[in-house]
């Protein structure tokens, strides 16, 4: 005998191919049925882990509470002051069965738990790592949660790292966030060495925004180091060819493009196998953040992922350009996570290494001999 759950299947089938017309068909097709037929509700959801090193201020500290250590927001303490030391630790973030390729939409960050750093060594050193840097105006909360975004997006079979600093959450709080991004080149410098002593496999980084400011003053001082102490991070660097890192991307970078022409000639070119860049035309918070740096700094200098005027080139750095892609937005300024082009374009890049030549990229040389790339439109 048919079970009652069976029944409703075959009259869904039915009514689909036969009587197109059924009200109630479509409904009943997708409707969860029971588990012990294998199939999954909608609204199910996994749970991915990723590992973390933050320098937010904790709220723990003076609670006295065992049971805030595991508390979401226990980071969630804005742009105020940088801690002395890092705190690392894992985060499990919720993911919804159903979610699409880019975004964070229906993710939530669970549970976080404490590690010292020898035990955060040990727990990321088996595999691959891509590290993940958010930019200006991110909480902690949002980073744990584009980290795993990435990581299950990206189907990265490794480690999924974020380094978390006290950016605040208000729009209006770019200087402050600026300073405390300057406050943290040498928890990151220290962050990333941990890191690179404790493995010998693959170490990707992902920079978002003012992340990029961040990562570029570190690469630039892990250079330097290296050149006054040959023996800083050597068993690495031999085994990788004189680099400390693979690939690095600098999605939507909010550094002025003449302090990194410099920066990259001399110091971050040595780094890493290889550099990506992600401009657009349309980020309309780059062209704030120039206003911004001029008002706060006198450096009007057009930002290094705002193309709109230009498109920035250098030997040693492949510059993808995604304006045939990206349609118009309010800021246009995450757009590297939420396209699925630009995800499959990292995809191949992190699991394979491939060049832009292997990508689904168009090859565009400008009146200057400069080549860049384009990411094919749908």
């Amino acid at each position: 005998m048919f079970r009652k759950s069976a029944w409703y299947v075959v009259l869904a089938l039915v009514c689909s191919s036969v009587l197109a017309g059924c009200p109630f068909a479509y409904k009943t097709a997708i409707a969860p049925a029971p588990l012990d037929q294998g199939w999954v509700s909608e609204k199910a959801t996994f749970n991915k882990t990723v590992h973390y090193g933050t320098t937010r201020i904790d709220k723990c500290e003076t609670s006295g509470q065992a049971v805030c250590r595991t508390m979401p927001d226990r980071f969630d303490t804005g742009n105020e002051a940088t801690a002395e030391q890092i705190k690392y630790g894992a985060a499990i973030v919720k993911i919804p069965y159903a979610k699409k390729i880019g975004g964070i939409e229906g993710m939530s960050l669970l549970r976080l738990n404490d590690l010292d750093r020898e035990a955060f060594k040990r727990n990321i050193s088996s595999d691959d790592i891509f590290i993940f840097i958010h930019g200006f105006n991110n909480g902690f909360q949002e980073a744990a949660a584009r980290c795993a975004q990435l990581a299950f997006d990206l189907n990265f079979q490794g480690k999924a790292v974020f380094f978390s600093w006290p950016a605040g959450t208000e729009t209006l709080g770019y200087d402050k966030d600026k300073r405390r991004a300057d406050e943290n080149v040498t928890h990151l410098h220290q962050f990333l060495s941990n890191i690179a002593e404790s493995t010998d496999k693959k170490i990707h980084i992902i920079a978002h925004s003012m992340g990029n400011y961040l990562l570029v003053k570190t690469l630039s001082e892990m250079d330097a180091r290296i050149a006054t102490n040959d023996t800083f991070l050597l068993k690495r660097r031999t085994k990788h060819g004189g680099k400390l890192f693979n690939q690095i991307v600098l999605a939507a970078p909010d550094v002025a493009q003449d302090t990194f022409r410099p920066l990259f000639a001399e110091h971050l070119r040595k780094l890493a196998d290889n550099y990506t860049l992600y401009s657009t035309y349309n980020d309309l918070a780059l062209r704030l953040s120039r206003g911004i740096n001029f008002l706060i700094e006198k450096d009007g200098t057009y930002r290094l992922g705002d193309s709109h005027a230009d498109f920035f080139t250098i030997d040693g750095l492949d510059t993808v350009d995604a304006r045939l892609e990206v349609g118009t937005q309010v800021f246009g300024h995450s757009y590297y996570a939420n396209y699925p082009l630009l995800i499959t374009d990292m995809y191949l890049l992190f699991n394979y290494g491939a060049r832009p030549e292997n990508r689904f990229l168009l090859k565009v040389q400008d009146d200057r001999n400069q080549l860049l790339w384009f990411l094919r439109p749908d």
